[in-house]
């Protein structure tokens, strides 16, 4: 999702205000998980550490550039994956086969929007090495019915990427997302 910076002038839209408002949230969030944290060196391997790396310093280069970037607040999906657990926990799941149903709907669920986050990202460069970019313009839920589309009928036919990173992505994901199933 490469997107044009945003220059934070009182005619920014309030969208972005609120996008700028909410990672400052997770931003004071991580700060204090990194503050109470037993071992910091560890702390930042952690997936959750990572995405929050990675999402929170793109908002405030988008918010305070105003050039080209790259949005990976897609990445924020990784954390669902802890869901289940969180259920759990709080007791409100009883058997072992209905954690283990959660766990996998939780699973499969952040591998496709995460997968989506991924396709839109790449759509957007389009083959950047080359004159003629071809980049598409799909929004983040065209990117999502695709690739459920894609996985469901191995493509319907009314999405495509005509990109080569877009096709050679989508070579790569369907066989991990059928031997990922399949586990």
């Amino acid at each position: 999702m490469i997107i044009q910076g945003l220059c934070l002038t009182p005619g920014l839209s309030i969208l972005n205000w609120c996008d700028l408002a909410i990672h400052t949230y997770f931003l004071v969030y991580f700060l204090l998980r990194l503050g109470a944290a037993v071992d910091r060196n560890m702390f930042f391997f952690k997936i959750t550490s990572l995405v929050d790396v990675l999402t929170i310093c793109g908002s405030y280069v988008a918010a305070f550039q105003p050039r080209y970037h790259l949005d990976l607040g897609f990445l924020r999906a990784l954390n669902i994956f802890n869901f289940g657990e969180v259920l759990n926990y709080m007791g409100i799941l009883s058997s072992n086969h209905v954690i283990e149903t959660v766990d996998v709907f939780f699973i499969m669920f952040a591998m496709w929007m995460v997968a989506s986050g991924l396709i839109h990202l790449i759509i957007h460069l389009g083959d950047f090495w080359e004159e003629d970019h071809k980049a598409l313009q799909w929004n983040y839920l065209d990117c999502c019915y695709f690739l459920l589309v894609t996985m469901s009928t191995v493509g319907f036919g009314d999405f495509y990427p005509v990109t080569i990173l877009g096709r050679l992505y989508i070579c790569v994901f369907i066989p991990v997302a059928i031997v990922s199933l399949r586990m």
